[in-house]
This record gives structure tokens, C-alpha cells and sequence, in this order.
């Protein structure tokens, strides 16, 4: 049986990840998100040309018992005359809480015998407030990245591939790592509540794009780490998205803009055109089946990272500090 784990994200009371993992935070797996749109495509066009059958999807939520998780889970189950045979499961995972994490998957790996084929890392949050701390690390660095890593870190002796197809690991990116400061995302995978410069200045979506970077300097590692696993990691990105959950910590004129004023601009897209892109590099083994490291677009195309994740000493600094956040030093590159 197919396992896809889904972390995604309805803010800080909704996150999501998936197995495929979700995780409810500020996007994902709230109905409408990114997260649910892309699970509904998987069920609906692909899920029965994969050779794994029949499917379970765990979605990883920050808060299960909100209307817009179970929402969500009731969504997908619905589709269930679809693909007989479909399971859909939700469990708590704050990504913001790292014990929360490891209670999340410890719980995966006691009720998944079988292992996962797919890991979709999705949960993201934009705060306008901050910086904020939480276990002594910038919020937005720790929901966007920490707790993936860490969530990942976990279960990936879980990851199986089949006969036919290996397992995967996508996460969900975005295109404003290219426009991050290296510098800026250091100091920002760095500071602590007591060591914020007096001049320090926080901008949400600038820290938010220095987040992914971090998440795309980890990727070579990733890449290199699972490869001999038959596991193939990608990040994925559904184009700009305005009408999703990631700004609803911003202020009331702000969402006012993103749901109703620029989400009619020609090249914003809807959740339903961003999980269809998320849902093709998971799905489509004549062109994503063998491919690991990379950035995919929106179209479907493989495209050029910020340029200074190819630099091996920047990556493997920012993937030794991950480690070190994380508690995984095992993993630290020498």
C-alpha cells in the first residue's frame, strides 16, 4: 500500500506537511490551499497510473480539530469512489514545536510498516510581525525549514521505493529564494532572541525567501544523503500564489490585496494551477522519475537556483547550522 505523507499549514494554529506529509501552518492543507489541490490532482489524474495501490495519505496539521482541517480531510475522503481503497489519516504536527515533530513522527512510524513512497514537504508561513522566536530560532527559518529538516531527518529510513518507481521527497519552493540576501539568510539562520542587532529590520516576505533559500542550500546534501536510497529529492514550486493561507498573519489591507486585487493579476496563480504543478514532478516518471537536486518552475521546467547554492562551502555551512538547530550532528559535513 502506497503511503504519501503530507505536511502542510494553516498558521500558527494551522500547518501542513506531507507522507505525503501535511502540515497546517500558514498554506497547505487548509480546503482551497496548494496542499489539498495537489492531493486532489494525485487522486484524480495520477494516482491510478502509479503501480502502487491502493493509497494512504497522512497529513501532518498543527491543529487537527480546526473546521479547516477536518475540512480538508473530509475533502479528500470524499474522493475515495475515485480510487478505492484510499485512506486519509491526519495527525498533530506544529513545525513551530520540534517535540512536536518528533511525537508527529514517531506516531508515522509505528502505524507505517511498509514505509512511504513520497514525502511532500509543503507547510509554509509568512509572519509581518518580527522577528519572532520560538526554541530560540526565527519563526519563519523554523517553519519553512527547521522543522522539515528535522521532520525529514526522522523518517527518512522510512522512505521505500517500489519496484517499479523510487520514493520521493518534494518539497514546496519558491522562486523568492533567487532575490534573498546569502548574507541576510545567514544572520537570519544565526540570530537569537538575544543577539538581534538594534538596527536589525524585518521585512516578512524577505525572510520568508530566506528561508527557502535555506531550504535549497540543503538540497545537494539531501540529494547526496538519500540518492543511494533510491530516493530522488526535488523542490517544486507552484508559482506565486496570492489567495493561499501564507498571508494570513498580515494585516487586514494586505490580505484585502492578495485575495481580491492581485490574485487577478495575469501572472498570479490559483491553488488549483499551483497544486497541479506540485503534482506533476510527483507524478510524472518520464520526466521526474530519475531527477534529484533540482528546482523545478511552475511549467514544469528544471531551472537554475540562487546562484550561490551551488557554492559548496555556503551550502555546507548553512547545512551544518541546520544540523546543529536541529540536533542532528551526525549529519554535519566535514
Amino acid at each position: 500500500m502506497p503511503t504519501l505523507l503530507y505536511v502542510y499549514s494553516p498558521t500558527h494554529s494551522s500547518l501542513s506537511h506531507p507522507l505525503l506529509t501535511f502540515s497546517t501552518r500558514a498554506t497547505g492543507i487548509a480546503a482551497g490551499g496548494v496542499g489539498v489541490e495537489c492531493l486532489e490532482t494525485v487522486i484524480l489524474e495520477h494516482a491510478r497510473k502509479i503501480p502502487i495501490q491502493p493509497w494512504t495519505f497522512i497529513l501532518a496539521q498543527h491543529d487537527p480539530r480546526s473546521s479547516r482541517s477536518r475540512e480538508a480531510v473530509q475533502r479528500l475522503q470524499s474522493l475515495e469512489p475515485k480510487l478505492p481503497g484510499l485512506k486519509v489519516e491526519a495527525h498533530e504536527c506544529d513545525l513551530s514545536k520540534l517535540e512536536s515533530v518528533r511525537r508527529f513522527a514517531a506516531k508515522v512510524k509505528q502505524e507505517v510498516k511498509d514505509g512511504i513512497e513520497v514525502m511532500l514537504l509543503n507547510a509554509g508561513a509568512v509572519f509581518q510581525d518580527g522577528p519572532r522566536f520560538t526554541e530560540g530560532v526565527e519563526e519563519t527559518t523554523m517553519v519553512n525549514h527547521i522543522g522539515h529538516f528535522v521532520l525529514l531527518t526522522l523518517l527518512k529510513d522510512n522512505l521505500r521505493s517500489s519496484a517499479k518507481t523510487k520514493a520521493k521527497v518534494v518539497f514546496t519552493g519558491s522562486e523568492l529564494h533567487k532575490r534573498a540576501d546569502p548574507a541576510q539568510a545567514w544572520e537570519q539562520l544565526s540570530i537569537t532572541p538575544g543577539t538581534v542587532r538594534p538596527d536589525y529590520k524585518y521585512d516578512g516576505m524577505a525572510a520568508y525567501g530566506c528561508a527557502k533559500l535555506h531550504q535549497a542550500y540543503c538540497l545537494p546534501h539531501w540529494s547526496s544523503l538519500l540518492s543511494p536510497h533510491n530516493t530522488t529529492v526535488t523542490i517544486a514550486s507552484p508559482g506565486f500564489v496570492p489567495s493561499t493561507l501564507l498571508s494570513r498573519s498580515s494585516p487586514w489591507h494586505h490580505k484585502l490585496f492578495m485575495n481580491h486585487v492581485i490574485h487577478y493579476a495575469p501572472f498570479a496563480r490559483t491553488p488549483a494551477q499551483g497544486g497541479r504543478s506540485i503534482a506533476r514532478v510527483i507524478c510524472d516518471e518520464e520526466h521526474f522519475g530519475e531527477r534529484t537536486g533540482v528546482f523545478v518552475d511552475k511549467a514544469g521546467n528544471v531551472v537554475e537556483m540562487h546562484g550561490d547554492v551551488y557554492l559548496e562551502e555556503s551550502a555546507k555551512r548553512v547545512w551544518n547550522r541546520t544540523c546543529e538547530i536541529a540536533g542532528m550532528k551526525e549529519l554535519i559535513v566535514a
